[in-house]
């Protein structure tokens, strides 16, 4: 997959065609962005797609309300100091599709803070830092599709996805990613999840350095979401306590490899609290330190 840098030589010359000009008061459904206030005039005048023509820094975080394609040959979007790049809000369901487009935190913050109903689509976003947020924090459903996250950082919980509602995940690759002294270095989740074709490598943090699923300060037995993990691949990860995966309730998994992965601890692969427990076919532990589970 893994990364998606599209070309997007054709589009140019339509856009060419299609917009002689900078975007008019009436938006077309092609614009182009060379700096902060041309992109947030696109997106405010609800532009269908919009060309990333260069780096961009952001002055402020930008509000997207709407379904909306950014596209680039790999253009790097900066946030403001201290500012998501991008808020997803107002609207129930919302598609924010990247094609080309890097979103770098550049070690100051950084990412996407969605409200909506929210399908994030081919985002490469990277070394992002938040306090708890995640490089992508979902406050409504949540999915992400075709992405990848590389480098990002939290102090506390989710070192590229903090996600407070239903999370879906297809076909990306977290790596590198740190969650610090909390939980979930690459995806922190506290309802239902369901995570198909991704791999993770080389997530740390103090409890599931990949993936930390349940309610932190919760009582074991009030929780009752499942995980489903399919055709997923964890790979030296670490953490104190589940190197790969720290759990409440249960996971159902499929064509799942947890290989090289440590726990300063115990639970080289999966620690497990009070009502944990994992099920399904195809499961295979090799090389994880200092053992499978809790």
């Amino acid at each position: 997959m893994k990364k998606i840098y599209k070309t997007i030589t054709a589009l140019l010359l339509v856009c060419i065609m299609v917009i002689p000009g900078s975007l008019s008061a009436n938006a077309a459904a092609i614009a182009f962005a060379t700096d902060y206030a041309t992109l947030k005039t696109a997106i405010d005048n609800k532009a269908d797609t919009i060309i990333i023509m260069n780096d961009i820094s952001l002055a402020d975080v930008i509000s997207i309300t709407y379904d909306v394609t950014i596209a680039s040959n790999g253009a790097t979007i900066y946030p403001a100091s201290g500012k998501f790049h991008f808020n997803v809000l107002n609207s129930s369901d919302i598609t924010v599709t990247f094609q080309g487009v890097i979103l770098d935190g550049n070690q100051i913050c950084g990412g996407i803070l969605t409200y909506a109903n929210a399908i994030i689509d081919g985002a490469v976003i990277k070394n992002c830092v938040s306090s708890g947020n995640g490089a992508i924090y979902g406050r409504g459903r949540l999915t992400l599709n075709n992405c990848e996250f590389i480098n990002n950082r939290s102090t506390s919980y989710g070192g590229a996805v903090v996600a407070t509602a239903p999370l879906t995940v297809n076909n990306c690759v977290f790596t590198n990613n740190n969650a610090g002294a909390g939980g979930g270095g690459a995806i922190y989740a506290e309802y239902t999840t369901s995570i198909t074709s991704c791999t993770f490598t080389g997530n740390v943090a103090y409890k599931g350095g990949a993936i930390y699923f349940g309610w932190e300060n919760s009582s074991s037995s009030s929780f009752s979401y499942q995980l489903t993990l399919l055709n997923v691949d964890f790979l030296s990860n670490s953490a104190g306590y589940g190197g790969a995966i720290y759990a409440q309730g249960f996971i159902y998994a499929n064509h799942i490899n947890f290989t090289y992965n440590s726990a300063g601890y115990t639970g080289g692969a999966i620690y497990f609290i009070a009502n944990g427990s994992i099920g399904g076919k195809y499961i295979y532990y090799t090389n994880n330190t200092p053992n499978m589970f809790n």
